[in-house]
């Protein structure tokens, strides 16, 4: 396998086309590439050779886990016992509960800065990236539904939280352990929910899910402790579907930006006013001009 899954254009594009057709195997293959040289991948050294304290697995057992727990088919931790495997983000520690996890952060720590042109932008860098991570997270899994957002997907088809009786009380009692434990994350970010009472299970806009469901949980723990200035963050979560599938080895534009959907207001849209008062979350996180850009219709939720 010589190619590279991602590749930057002079123009600051990304091309993800030659890894969006990898299946399982493929995929394994290119994650033991960048153990055997993580540097040739743009894998900074303290992400190789991190000091010696808690938080700060390597990226060698980063790829391990992730390759193990694809081979057993594992896509969620067993949560009742101690997770052995912690990762940092520059010098924030993130929580490891599944698979989506780790390959969020591999993905993060590889080629992870566009070309100095300023040239990449939403539509032509991070959409298709966000892509390939949402096909390769469908890849690596087996999980038929992905929400990006939420690295955590659901535990079954389709799954909708308001009626759990389609779901195996094994799969869903994880899915609701690892909500709490990312609820407590951010609680102990100094973050918190609009109310004590509210839960994964209820009801934002429309298919939005509650507070702690979704990756929101790696970006605020992020942001309360490196204070990013709210103008710097460009961002959206997509959900990847029928219109990603992995039968679709193809990355189109138009289908991935179908798949993109607004923050939730009990999420994100409630989190960023903790961080700044003054936050409008459409500056940062509105999908609606991107949408428009790709020829597919928007709504006002949006933004």
């Amino acid at each position: 396998m010589t190619a590279n899954a991602i590749q930057v254009r002079p123009d600051g594009s990304l091309d993800v086309s030659v890894g969006f057709k990898w299946n399982q195997e493929q995929l394994v293959a290119y994650l033991e590439k960048i153990k055997t040289n993580p540097a040739s991948f743009g894998v900074e050294d303290r992400y190789i050779n991190p000091p010696p304290q808690p938080g700060a697995d390597n990226i060698g057992a980063a790829v391990d886990r992730i390759v193990k727990w694809a081979k057993d088919g594992i896509t969620y931790q067993v949560l009742n016992v101690e997770v052995d495997l912690s990762l940092c983000f520059e010098d924030v520690e993130f929580p490891v509960n599944t698979i989506f996890d780790i390959l969020g952060w591999i993905m993060s720590i590889t080629w992870r800065t566009a070309p100095a042109t300023g040239s990449s932008t939403s539509r032509n860098f991070f959409m298709p990236l966000l892509a390939l991570y949402a096909r390769w997270c469908r890849v690596i899994s087996h999980v038929e539904r992905i929400i990006l957002g939420s690295t955590i997907g659901a535990p079954s088809l389709n799954l909708d939280l308001k009626d759990t009786s389609k779901v195996e009380s094994k799969s869903m009692a994880k899915f609701m352990n690892i909500c709490r434990i990312r609820q407590e994350y951010l609680n102990e970010a100094g973050l918190h929910a609009r109310n004590s009472k509210q839960n994964v299970t209820e009801a934002g806009t429309a298919g939005s899910g509650g507070y702690g469901v979704c990756a929101e949980t790696f970006f605020f723990i992020y942001q309360s402790r490196k204070h990013i200035n709210p103008a710097n963050v460009k961002g959206f979560a997509m959900v990847s579907d029928t219109k990603h599938g992995e039968g679709d080895s193809q990355y189109t534009e138009k289908k991935a930006a179908e798949s993109l959907r607004a923050p939730c207001t009990l999420s994100c849209q409630h989190l960023v006013t903790q961080c700044d008062a003054a936050w409008d979350w459409k500056t940062s996180f509105g999908v609606g001009a991107l949408k428009s850009e790709c020829g597919v219709p928007s709504t006002p939720a949006d933004g």
